[in-house]
């Protein structure tokens, strides 16, 4: 139990208990009992609204025995109270107030139960401090309270910014990082290029086939306009006479 203290001074001691007040005890259960009857004369109202519109809906199913019924019809003073419906119609708003009805005494008896809970649970803590159990309470000061919320507001506001801070640092070492891996990147695609180009260059020049003394002369012969082969020579034989 919570105890409050507009004047800031201390009703119990730290680490002190006491037992509860019997007046207490006393005006709650005046209030729980209060509440419980009045709860209990709702719910007759509603019972006895319920019964007559059950009558009346009752009353509507036997108007098409007969062609004719005697009833009494004001003819001065009525309140204005004059309705223009079938029984069709009546018998629709009859029903939606049976309904009304219905739903008001479930919630009726939800709350009466829940005060009766609540009854019961006082009268066990009752018997229970006079069987020796003591009560708690809790100094209250409003303006300290007040006080600390303010301080409470201000450190999470602060912790907020810092936080925001910090984030952003991050990102910015963050970027950085990312575009040195770019920079790192492009620079060893450029490097794989290269090496690329000059297997090739390599592998061309492996390929092509192997200069012999042959082909040098004879280029240079094909090369050189000058140069003029020597004249055939043929050996001659004659036979002796």
């Amino acid at each position: 139990k919570m105890e409050a203290s507009n004047s800031g001074e201390n009703v119990v001691k730290p680490g002190m208990h006491q037992f509860a007040d019997p007046n207490a005890f006393e005006t709650l259960n005046k209030h729980q009992e209060s509440k419980i009857s009045d709860n209990l004369e709702r719910g007759k109202k509603w019972t006895v609204h319920k019964e007559d519109y059950e009558a009346l809906y009752k009353r509507m199913d036997n108007l098409c025995d007969q062609t004719q019924y005697q009833a009494m019809i004001p003819i001065a003073g009525s309140d204005n109270w004059f309705a223009d419906r079938s029984v069709k119609q009546a018998r629709a708003i009859c029903k939606r107030r049976m309904d009304k009805c219905d739903s008001m005494l479930k919630d009726l008896e939800t709350e009466k139960n829940l005060f009766q809970n609540w009854r019961k649970e006082t009268m066990n803590l009752q018997n229970s401090t006079e069987d020796g159990a003591t009560e708690i309470r809790e100094p209250y000061d409003e303006a300290e309270e007040l006080k600390w919320k303010e301080e409470h507001r201000h450190k999470v506001r602060e912790h907020k910014l810092n936080k925001k801070n910090n984030d952003t640092d991050e990102n910015d070492e963050d970027a950085e990082h990312w575009r040195r891996l770019d920079e790192l990147e492009i620079q060893e695609e450029l490097e794989a290029n290269d090496v690329s180009e000059s297997d090739e260059e390599s592998e061309d020049f492996s390929h092509s086939p192997p200069l012999s003394d042959d082909s040098e002369s004879n280029e240079i012969v094909v090369q050189d306009p000058s140069f003029k082969p020597p004249p055939m020579q043929r050996r001659v034989s004659f036979g002796g006479v």
